[in-house]
């Protein structure tokens, strides 16, 4: 009587029980990747101290901004050197607002919001100052 009530058990284990016999049986490796999604950039103080002199603020990747049109000029060099050109170039853009960016391993000066009418203007100027623009809208808020 008692090998029928085992057979029985064994025969109709409840579909959970059988899933977790099969699932410690199964090796699985844990992740090496380690992540911290509240990690933020780091940024070099040195050029966090020039940028803000300049009034030009540094945000992360991520960052979103007021809704509106873009010119993503393509700077050189690291945070540093991108700080010095932005600052450069503050006199020929001085009537929109600017950003420094990290994008894709390259720093990014954002200037706008932009209108329709100074759309052309912008992409113009950055070509006459020899530099790489993309425009960028931004869905922000």
């Amino acid at each position: 009587m008692i090998r029928w009530h085992l057979l029985a058990v064994i025969l109709f284990m409840t579909p959970g029980l059988a899933a977790q016999t099969s699932e410690t049986a199964i090796g699985v490796q844990p992740s090496s990747e380690i992540r911290y999604p509240d990690k933020k950039d780091i940024i070099n103080p040195q050029a966090q101290k020039k940028a803000d002199m300049a009034s030009i603020p540094l945000l992360e990747e991520t960052a979103s901004l007021k809704k509106g049109w873009y010119v993503q000029l393509i700077l050189k060099g690291d945070e540093v050197q991108a700080v010095d050109q932005a600052i450069t170039l503050i006199p020929f853009f001085s009537e929109f607002q600017l950003f420094l960016r990290p994008r894709d391993g390259e720093w990014r000066l954002l200037v706008g919001p932009l209108s329709d009418n100074h759309l052309q203007k912008t992409l113009k100027a950055a070509e006459n100052l020899g530099l790489s623009a993309v425009l960028r809208r931004e869905l922000g808020n």
